[in-house]
Formats: C-alpha cells, structure tokens, sequence
C-alpha cells in the first residue's frame, strides 16, 4: 500500500475532525489492527497542535463499542483507564458481529459529556491478500476526498432540497415512493454543527430526517441474489406486498443520498451510502441526525442504483435530479 495514499487519507480525516467547533485539543484515537493509516492519522493531528492517545484493538474485535463517558466532563473510560479527550475517533467493525455495547442512547451521553465522535469506516481483519490491498484503497480514495470540495457538493443539493415541498423516488414500473414535509435537511457537518458532534467517515451524505407518518407508495431496496426486495409503505411501516404486517418493526424515518464522487457503491456498507448518486431508506432513531423519532437502534438499507429522484415544488412542478 502506497504511503502517499495513506498519507492523503489521514490529512482529510484531520481537516475533517478539525471542521468541528470548537476543534479538538485531545484526540483518543481507537483503530483495529496496525496499519499505517492510523499512524499517519495521528501525525496529522500533532501537526495541528493537537495530542493524540492511540489505544489499539485486535484486528478480529469486530464488536462496536466505542468508549463511555466517564463521571469527570471530557473523561472516557476505555481498556479499565480514565483518559482525558475532547474528541474520540473510532474505528468502526469492518462486518460487524452484531454484538453492540449501547446504540444512540450511548453516543447522546458521550457527546453530552463534552466530546465530539467521529467512526472511521475502513477494512480490518481481512485474511485473503488478493481481497485486502483492493479494498483497502478504494476506503482511502474515499477518505482522500477533499473536505472542502465534498461539503460544497453537500450544500448545494441540501439546499435544493429545502426549496422542495416534497421527494418521489421511481423505482420502475409505476412504483414510486412519496415522502412529504415536514422534514429536517443535513449534511454531514451541517448534522454535526446542529444536532450532536458526530462524523462518519468517509464523508459525502446528505439526507433529510423525515416523519414516518409523511412517507408512503412502494419501496424496493438492493438484493445482490435476487432482485431488488419489493415492499409497500403506509406511514412508515413497510410491507410484503398484499401483507398487512409489518415486514420491519421499525418504520422509515430517513432518506439518504450520497455525494461522494471518490466512494465506491458498496451496498450494505456506510461507504456505500456515501457514494454519490446513491440512495438508501433509514429505519429507527433519528434523534442523532435531526428528527424526532428517537429509538435504541438505527440502521439503513440501499436503494438499486436504477431509482430516480425526483423533487416537487410547492407549485406542484416536477424536476428529475441527480443526488
């Protein structure tokens, strides 16, 4: 793995992290495995004037839990230690195992104990070398995107979806779903400004925290096997078609679209959800990313590459747009 790739990685993931207000002073730094990233991470945020604390997982921890706030303000505890940190940056399991230490509720209470968050998705663990050094760097190309240039990509759609009064999104077929205001627009730093100190890395989101009552017609969400899943929606719940039962007992309560022109379509995968042109349904929470609906869980599905976006105006005109 080239150094230079690594190296231009972790200087956006520091621009990033610096993005916040106020910007950190010390930064726990919590990775998998030992690969140069991290390191080079670390040197990035020294550069800045800040102090990094690195704290190193196994490789094949694939749990998620990131460190509890402790009873002192700007204090963590992680690995049995008291740690001072304004700011922790995580590394996300690479293919979770479902085995998760808290959920919204637990990044609420960190952030609430003055430090800012941000999860770095980036492969760890991986055992077949044909597979590692090829995915390795399609995560850093996205990590490298400049901050600067994907925030302008951000705003800019953010703000022609504020000026609509409602979404369509065809799937094909006369199938379309329909979601209408209220809602609340974000953008990555947009969210991490507003609402809690929160990033995900890569970068490259956009979405608006919808009401599940607001959202209706038909959903089909990305299946690599078989064809997209189809669904029905009323107010939220999703549906088997000609079922009266929920298929998720979670309802919709998100609508995502990336922007980030470095990020590879990856379904199931954050990166993917950042990948631009791509669009994905969120289910659960949305207190963290400016909605109402609080829950103990959040999680998100793809939409196909083939479903069009559409805005309406208050004015009932139609205009198909590209996220």
């Amino acid at each position: 793995m080239s150094p230079s790739r690594s190296d231009a990685a972790a200087a956006q993931m520091a621009e990033a992290l610096d993005g916040l207000r106020p910007a950190p002073g010390r930064v726990l730094i919590v990775s998998r495995g030992d690969h140069p990233l991290w390191t080079r991470f670390a040197e990035h945020c020294a550069r800045r004037g800040w102090d990094p604390i690195r704290r190193t997982l196994a490789e094949g921890d694939r749990r998620w839990g990131p460190p509890a706030p402790d009873e002192h303000a700007s204090h963590v505890r992680f690995q049995g230690e008291r740690l001072a940190c304004d700011a922790v940056v995580y590394h996300d399991p690479f293919g979770g195992d479902g085995n998760e230490a808290g959920g919204p509720e637990a990044l609420r209470l960190l952030c609430g104990n003055g430090i800012a968050f941000a999860s770095v998705d980036f492969p760890h663990g991986l055992t077949d070398p044909a597979l590692t050094e090829p995915l390795e760097s399609v995560y850093l190309r996205a990590l490298a995107t400049p901050v600067a240039a994907l925030r302008e990509r951000a705003d800019r759609l953010a703000a022609t979806l504020e000026d609509s009064a409602a979404i369509e999104i065809h799937f094909g077929d006369d199938r379309t779903l329909r979601v209408r205001r209220p809602w609340t627009v974000r953008t990555d730093f947009g969210s991490a400004r507003t609402d809690l100190p929160i990033l995900q890395l890569p970068l490259g989101e956009v979405w608006i925290a919808c009401r599940p009552e607001a959202v209706s017609g038909d959903l089909d969400v990305h299946n690599a096997t078989s064809g997209p899943r189809r669904y029905t929606v009323h107010e939220g719940q999703i549906s088997e078609p000609g079922s009266d039962r929920p298929a998720d007992p979670r309802p919709i309560v998100e609508i995502g679209f990336g922007v980030n022109p470095d990020a590879r379509w990856l379904p199931v995968t954050s990166l993917g959800e950042k990948a631009a042109d791509s669009m994905h349904v969120g289910f659960g929470d949305n207190t963290l990313i400016g909605g109402e609906i609080a829950d103990d869980r959040h999680y998100d599905l793809p939409l196909p590459r083939s479903a069009q976006l559409e805005l309406i105006s208050a004015d009932q005109g139609a205009e198909a747009v590209s996220p």
